[in-house]
This record gives structure tokens, C-alpha cells and sequence, in this order.
């Protein structure tokens, strides 16, 4: 895929096909000990020292540095065998801008590149809402954003 970052970004803002999320479901999370890669469903991406190691309700893995986590999430306290804590994400500060793709993409994050499938979202935080080229973005497969966002 040779879509740029910009190039896509320039067609989801052309097309006016953003719109506010929040995030309802919990997320497990421990914090990365030493540095590594993480094999997610949309690539293999980097975690450094320090980074919240975050497992969603499919078991798909994610890095999210810890300052950004701990503004997003509470800490319940309730720890699964792997050591993974279980959060809960405050509504104010888990909502983001969110776009369905209708075709396969590719996006180059701040921790790799991230490849979507038809029909999987886009996101960016709600703060980046006016930025039509946003630094940070991410992917969130269509099934995952149907059980862990809700439209607002």
C-alpha cells in the first residue's frame, strides 16, 4: 500500500467522516520492565521502558506510555495470572476522533507501521479534533471498536 499518512488523513477530513467516541470497556495493563516489541493485530510495534503494556478484551496487546495511560484509566483492583491490573477508562479523558476505513490500509504510527483491514477505525484523541494531520494515530479493528467504543 502506498498511501501516506497524509493522504488518507486528507481523504477522511475531505470526506467529513470523523466523529466523537468514548471508550466503555475496561482494558488490562502492566507496566514494560525492558524494552520490546509487541506483535499486535495491525503489526509488530515497540514498547520502551516504563510503557503501560495494555491487553484488550480479545487479548490483542498495545504499548501506551504510562503518563498518557494513567490520565485515560483508574485502577481496579483486581490482577489476572500474567500480572495484567485491570482499569477502567474515565470518561472524559477516553474519548477520541474515530473513522471508519472501507478498504485495506497502512498508517505509520509514533511505535510502527499499523496495517487495517475493510471496515476497521481510525483514531485520534479528541484533542487532536481540529488537527487534520494529527501525529498520534492508531487502529482499532471493527469488531474491537463495536464492544469497547461507544458514539457520542
Amino acid at each position: 500500500m502506498s498511501v501516506t499518512n497524509r493522504e488518507i488523513l486528507q481523504q477522511l477530513n475531505e470526506s467529513k467522516l470523523w466523529f466523537e467516541a468514548v471508550k466503555v470497556a475496561p482494558v488490562w495493563a502492566k507496566e514494560n520492565d525492558g524494552e520490546t516489541s509487541i506483535s499486535s493485530m495491525e503489526g509488530v510495534t515497540s514498547a520502551d521502558v516504563g510503557d503501560m503494556i495494555c491487553k484488550g478484551p480479545k487479548g490483542e496487546l498495545w504499548a501506551q506510555p504510562a503518563e498518557k495511560f494513567s490520565a485515560k484509566y483508574r485502577p481496579t483492583e483486581k490482577t489476572d495470572a500474567e500480572g495484567f491490573k485491570k482499569y477502567l477508562p474515565n470518561p472524559e479523558s477516553s474519548r477520541v476522533m474515530a473513522a471508519k476505513i472501507d478498504h485495506p490500509f497502512e498508517v505509520v504510527s509514533d511505535r510502527g507501521v499499523l496495517k487495517g483491514q475493510k471496515g476497521d477505525y481510525i483514531l485520534k484523541s479528541v484533542d487532536d479534533r481540529t488537527a487534520e494531520f494529527p501525529e498520534s494515530i492508531w487502529i482499532v479493528a471493527e469488531d474491537i471498536f463495536a464492544t469497547t467504543y461507544k458514539p457520542i
